[in-house]
């Protein structure tokens, strides 16, 4: 090796200077990581909590419970989702009920 190398190491001194790099690149992994994750989380209790839409097939027909009282309209339970719904006769809470059509998110139902 050169003799400016060992010049180098006699004069530098014996402790090591605090190197201010290292936050910044544990910042800059850091941070895009947790903004990945909290992206994610959002996105999967966006997910969650969305509504299931049932195919209009594959609701026509079916029972369920009336959540509250429907009077003209309430809240019914059907295949354990909550649901909006319309009757022409006042259903009592707890009472069956079939669905019989629907509007938008709204079912149309009767007493079953």
């Amino acid at each position: 090796m050169s003799s400016t190398s060992s010049a180098d190491e006699e004069s530098a001194p014996n402790h090591v200077m605090y190197d201010l790099t290292r936050p910044f690149i544990v910042l800059a992994v850091t941070a895009p990581a947790g903004l990945i994750l909290a992206l994610l989380l959002w996105v999967a209790s966006v997910a969650r909590h969305r509504k299931q839409i049932i195919p209009a097939t594959g609701i026509l027909g079916l029972t369920g419970r009336a959540d509250t009282v429907l009077d003209p309209e309430g809240a019914v339970r059907l295949r354990g989702e909550l649901w909006r719904a319309r009757t022409q006769t006042r259903i009592a809470a707890g009472q069956s009920v079939r669905v019989i059509g629907f509007s938008g998110a709204i079912l149309e139902v009767v007493a079953a």
